[in-house]
């Protein structure tokens, strides 16, 4: 391409010569079809920006070599002034170009070798040269102090002889009103759908060629972001969409505040009396469709599409919800329930796009819900279940830090509004692009870009125009809590979820049971691998265990009567089951002194402990004297040093601290009110609560020590060996730092230690709400999010993001990821 361009500027610096006639403006010889049009006093410098923003591949771009090299004119011609560039399409794979301009470079005589000069053409009253370099062809003239350049002879014929060219009110109205200090771009959108079909074949244009008669943009490009300004207008005989929106005025685009951040794009028109838009939408459709006085629309201000990766959603904002809900009356037959909020039936006969043509494109929906002031409808269950999913967890659109830093240039009321997201609407692009273009949409560099967004403005006869592609600031916080799965059982689910380890995978795995007592493996994308129906609850937590030491892992529990350890496809391991005639009290404890995969299965039945090896057989040396009080909680083992202890509180009051043998090693001489609270290793002490509120620790001569924390009574404490935390009422404290939560009712904290980061959850079971901080209880990102349960923590699969297990509805298992 810099082998053309010197040849190229000694083409326009031979083929400009004197010309005594009247000098003509640029504008004057726009060819008639031209569909784009490009005005720069230095469209070079233009080319290279855009060529060199971070969003575009820099090497192996088609879209760019055939730019390059169809409008090779243009590339890096940095010493032309005020120019003019027309496009316009002929036949299945080129362009039409005529470059327009004044001022010509100075050249040396060195680039003169690059000249090869094919035919001069002589015509009665103007002379065109055709030229190549490197193959390929251009055709020069001058035409009354211009110099026009192209990569056709017969545009070239007709614009020197005067045929042809563009005369248009509209066109030299909107070129008036631009920037001439700004590169700028016009539109003509009834010849818009020919260029799209190049690029874009498996789309339907026709909405882009109504949307005005012409569009002008300035062009902005800085801190490698995309910045559009304009205006577009139609005149009164035009039956575009822009005229839609005539006589009305836009209020504020709201729907993001519904919309999940994994969408691949939406829509959204307001208007501040649907009355006259409905009469201008029948003008446009030239029909006369006529809606009850009752009918729900009347109630909108905003209207608009939400599109998924299969699926699409509509949306109506409406302005009085009362009205609103009176209009949907006889739609009121609950289908089902989710998070909370009902999901309708649907059965109006008129379909929106009836109506709503050409704005909305929806066949007759099939179920409704409402979430505060919006209406939203949906063909299936999936959609409306993601939109209220995201306005549970605070994850909507409108949320997210990068797209509020996206609209900071854009106007918060619009006519109309369009916006993509990435990386999702990549997938759209790869479906609806030509197969020559595939490489560059996947090759598009989209870490640093989330938004590109186009809205119109109505005012009076014109609208504003404002388009955006921007690069997310580096103080902009992009992480984001994102439901990544979510799982419906056929029962009510009984247990919190457990994650396990895929010997085979690598990955994570989630263990589940239901009400009917069937316990589930479910894989990290939601398949379930196995069902086994067990012999009652499970009592505890599931335990994760490597019995034949092999690197291949087994689920370990208890229920009521037994021990079950299952491999991972399901089949029981030998000697397992182990029966029980006696209840097991209560959850199983599994100890591994030597964290040598000798392990311990400890069985709580009353008053009594007994413990067996991997073989199933009771562990002999171990023989605990039952005090005639019932064990309060799992014997829990602590090492201390280099010694091992076995913690089991009972109802009299005692802890009794003991060997492996089962003996007593430690004696407290305290009788100890105990809470429901475990025991832990804490800097080296054993700690729990009291009833009432107090910290015990022990060291381990039995010494106990108090301290009064004025916890309540109904409070929760967890600790690893150097962080405690703790919870009262509403209150959560986690080492020293404390942090106020609303009131509620809270399950007890849980501690995460991954990836060296401590993390602390906890869920509000009364308002459905989980929350994790960090370490000095600061709420991370875009928490709290919706949940039922304790959760499980871990990165579960192969890309870097944490992910959690929570329960959503009765029989919902969700998957988030952050």
């Amino acid at each position: 391409m810099k082998r053309i361009i010197p040849g190229l500027l000694i083409i326009l610096l031979f083929a400009c010569e004197q010309n005594s006639q009247k000098t003509k403006d640029l504008t004057d010889l726009i060819p008639a079809d031209t569909e784009i049009v490009i005005q720069s006093d230095n469209l070079g410098s233009l080319v290279q920006s855009i060529y060199s923003l971070e969003l575009f591949p820099s090497k192996n771009s088609k879209l760019k070599d055939k730019l390059q090299q169809e409008l090779a004119v243009v590339n890096q011609i940095d010493s032309i002034g005020p120019s003019i560039v027309s496009l316009s399409k002929i036949g299945s794979s080129a362009f039409n170009y005529l470059l327009v301009t004044k001022t010509l470079p100075k050249l040396t005589s060195s680039d003169s070798t690059k000249l090869k000069v094919v035919e001069n053409l002589k015509y009665k009253n103007f002379e065109i040269e055709k030229y190549t370099i490197d193959k390929q062809t251009y055709f020069i003239s001058n035409i009354q102090g211009l110099t026009i350049v192209s990569n056709s002879l017969s545009l070239m014929e007709s614009t020197s002889k005067g045929e042809g060219l563009l005369d248009d009110d509209t066109f030299q109205k909107i070129y008036a009103a631009s920037d001439k200090k700004k590169s700028s771009v016009f539109i003509n959108h009834a010849l818009l759908p020919k260029i799209l079909a190049e690029f874009l074949p498996n789309t339907k244009p026709d909405f882009a060629g109504n949307l005005a008669k012409w569009t002008s943009l300035d062009i902005d490009l800085e801190d490698n972001s995309i910045l559009l300004n304009g205006i577009a207008l139609s005149d009164e005989t035009s039956n575009s969409i822009q005229n839609i929106f005539q006589n009305t005025q836009p209020v504020a685009n709201e729907i993001a505040r519904l919309i999940p951040a994994n969408a691949v794009s939406y829509s959204s028109y307001t208007f501040n009396d649907f009355s006259v838009l409905n009469e201008n939408l029948n003008s446009f459709r030239q029909d006369s469709l006529k809606l009850p006085a009752d009918h729900l629309l009347h109630s909108a201000q905003e209207i608009g599409t939400i599109n998924f990766e299969k699926h699409t959603a509509f949306v109506i904002n409406s302005n009085d919800i009362e009205m609103a809900k009176e209009a949907l009356i006889s739609q009121q037959e609950i289908s089902q329930e989710f998070r909370g909020i009902p999901i309708f039936h649907y059965n109006e006969t008129t379909s929106f796009q009836d109506i709503l043509y050409p704005l909305v494109k929806l066949k007759s929906p099939k179920y409704y819900t409402i979430i505060e002031h919006f209406v939203v409808f949906s063909q299936e269950f999936g959609p409306l279940e993601e939109i209220i999913a995201a306005y549970k967890n605070n994850s909507s659109l409108q949320d997210q830090p990068y797209y509020q830093s996206s609209f900071e240039k854009l106007s918060s009321a619009s006519s109309m509004l369009f916006v993509a997201l990435f990386p999702q609407y990549k997938v759209e692009l790869l479906e609806n692009a030509a197969p020559d273009y595939h490489s560059d949409i996947k090759n598009l560099v989209l870490t640093n870009y989330r938004v590109a967004a186009l809205q119109f403005v109505q005012e009076d006869n014109f609208a504003h125009v404002h388009a955006s592609i921007l690069k997310t600031k580096k103080n902009i916080n992009t992480a984001n809590v994102e439901q990544s799965l979510s799982i419906k059982l056929d029962n009510k689910i009984l247990t919190k979820p457990f994650f396990f380890n895929n010997h085979s995978t690598s990955q994570m795995d989630i263990a589940i049971q239901d009400e009917q007592n069937i316990l589930y493996l479910i894989s990290n994308k939601g398949n379930i691998y196995w069902k086994k129906q067990l012999d009652g609850p499970i009592i505890g937590d599931i335990n994760q265990v490597d019995i034949l030491r092999n690197g291949k892992f087994q689920l370990a529990f208890s229920t009521a009567n037994s021990i079950e350890v299952l491999d991972r496809t399901g089949k029981t391991v030998a000697p397992f089951p182990l029966k029980f005639k006696d209840e097991i009290t209560q959850p199983l404890s599994i100890f591994d002194y030597e964290n040598n995969r000798k392990y311990r299965f400890v069985v709580t039945q009353g008053d009594d402990i007994l413990m067996y090896d991997q073989k199933g057989k009771s562990v002999k040396g171990f023989k605990y004297k039952s005090g005639n009080s019932d064990i309060l909680s799992s014997p829990k083992h602590i090492r201390l040093g280099n010694k091992d202890y076995i913690l089991a509180p009972d109802a009299s009051g005692k802890l009794n601290i003991l060997s492996r043998q089962g003996k007593p090693r430690i004696k407290v001489a305290k009788t100890i009110n105990f809470s429901n609270n475990k025991w832990f290793n804490y800097k080296n002490r054993f700690v729990s609560s009291s009833l009432n509120g107090d910290l015990i620790r022990i060291d381990q001569k039995g010494r106990v020590d108090i301290e009064p924390l004025n916890l309540a009574e109904n409070h929760k404490i967890q600790a690893t060996a150097n962080t405690l935390v703790s919870l009262s009422e509403n209150i959560l404290k986690i080492k020293d730092n404390e942090v106020s939560l609303d009131f509620g009712l809270y399950s007890e904290p849980q501690i995460f230690y991954v990836k060296n980061k401590i993390y602390v959850a906890i869920t509000d079971t009364q308002a459905q709400k989980v929350y994790v901080f960090d370490s000095t209880a600061k709420l991370l990102p875009n928490f709290p999010v919706f949940g039922t349960s304790m959760i499980a923590l871990e990165n579960i699969d192969v890309d870097r993001k944490l992910e959690f297990a929570v329960l959503g509805g009765e029989n919902e298992l969700i998957i988030y990821q952050f």
